[in-house]
């Protein structure tokens, strides 16, 4: 029962997040394969623009944000659903609004950054044209995920899927057209994301609306509390910082790569492995969103023993199913690779490489399941400190 219990969040939730990051794959297969490969310089320039648009985006609205995995289920776990989920979620709205701000100033100057960083001037600037015009994707992402954190908490999963789903359905028409029809490459690419991204808002307020939520839309003077803004801060920054240390850690593989002789082939290569790495790791964040609202209904109601429990079983299933997941990636890395470039240089080194991918991915399952518990239990504090020594003090010392 308790498996099935977790499993009823964590599979739709899975396929949910696939269908928000899969188009993002099929980017790059579609720019990895123009003009059949030519010089790899649009999927570097894609690759890189995906890992500061993470860093300097993505990262700062999931971190702050991570707040919601607790308050939220919490706040259902304790009867006071409805009293308190407009708060937090019009506080939550206050900080991604916030900190859009330093994510649009660095998008704008994304080529000089780049290039202080050592890397290839053309693939620096192709990489800030692509960031400016996903801005607007930044924004939908923001405003969506908090929404999405009281759907999930409140039991809505299915819902959330079919919307993700819908969104998925689209997004390869918009991509192809933009890509292929009108022959914008790169640039349509960027074009495409922002309009897609921006759908799920369209269709996730008008469904919260006919669902009984539209209580979370009324202004809730209490959202301004300084004393309920401080308390939300206290989970929401460690939250930010643990989003950071484990992102920066990843997307700045690809800086790394672009500093060396070949980076030509490496940036192209890495991307594709975080690629990979990033779809599987939707499948864990999966049981990440799973094991939190199971661990928070359980805190929230004084069941302390019951939310000990999902944490184990959550935390086992994820690694047997990340294994299976590796070796699977491994019997196929050819077939897999192909379908991203068909540049042989670029090709040669990513086949190279799915081994050390396929340990990452298994690593990453049981960092994002353990997150989910700690996050449940509102032990932000611990995953950031967790991250700054795991991949800081042993795996950049060990990569170096």
């Amino acid at each position: 029962q308790d498996l099935y219990e977790i499993m009823e969040i964590a599979l739709p939730t899975a396929l949910g997040n696939l269908s928000e990051f899969l188009p993002i794959t099929f980017a790059m297969t579609m720019v990895g394969q123009m003009r059949g490969g030519g010089e790899g310089l649009e999927l570097d320039a894609l690759a890189m623009a995906n890992s500061y648009f993470n860093m300097t985006g993505l990262a700062l609205q999931y971190g702050l944000n991570s707040a919601l995995r607790t308050l939220c289920p919490q706040a259902v776990g304790s009867g006071r659903s409805r009293q308190l989920s407009g708060i937090y979620v019009q506080r939550a709205t206050i900080l991604a609004t916030v900190a859009l701000v330093p994510s649009v100033v660095l998008a704008f100057n994304a080529a000089s950054v780049l290039g202080a960083l050592g890397q290839p001037p053309a693939v620096a600037v192709l990489a800030q044209a692509y960031v400016v015009r996903v801005l607007p994707a930044l924004a939908g992402i923001a405003f969506m995920t908090v929404l999405q954190r009281v759907l999930q908490a409140e039991g809505h999963i299915l819902a959330n899927f079919c919307i993700c789903f819908v969104v998925f359905l689209c997004a390869p028409a918009i991509q192809y057209a933009a890509n292929n029809v009108l022959g914008w490459g790169l640039e349509g690419a960027a074009i495409a994301f922002s309009a897609y991204n921006c759908l799920y808002l369209v269709l996730m307020v008008p469904y919260m609306l006919c669902a009984d939520m539209g209580h979370v839309f009324i202004p809730r003077s209490e959202a301004l509390s300084a004393s309920g803004m401080y308390s939300h801060l206290a989970l929401a920054l460690p939250g930010l910082a643990c989003q950071l240390l484990e992102w920066a850690s990843m997307e700045l593989i690809s800086i790394v790569a672009g500093t060396r002789p070949s980076a030509g082939v490496l940036i192209g290569a890495m991307g594709m492995m975080l690629n990979l790495e990033a779809i599987f790791a939707m499948c864990w964040v999966g049981f990440m969103v799973a094991v939190s609202i199971k661990v928070g209904h359980h805190i929230g109601a004084g069941e302390a023993h019951r939310a000990k429990r999902f944490s184990i079983l959550g935390t086992g299933v994820a690694c047997a199913l990340a294994l299976a997941v590796a070796g699977g990636l491994y019997a196929a890395r050819g077939p897999v690779v192909g379908l991203y470039t068909a540049h042989a240089g670029i090709a040669a080194l990513g086949r190279s490489l799915v081994w050390a991918c396929g340990l990452l991915i298994t690593a990453n399952a049981l960092n994002c399941t353990i997150q989910g518990v700690l996050t449940g239990a509102g032990l932000q504090r611990y995953t950031a400190t967790c991250n700054l020594l795991s991949w800081y003090v042993v795996a950049a010392p060990v990569a170096a």
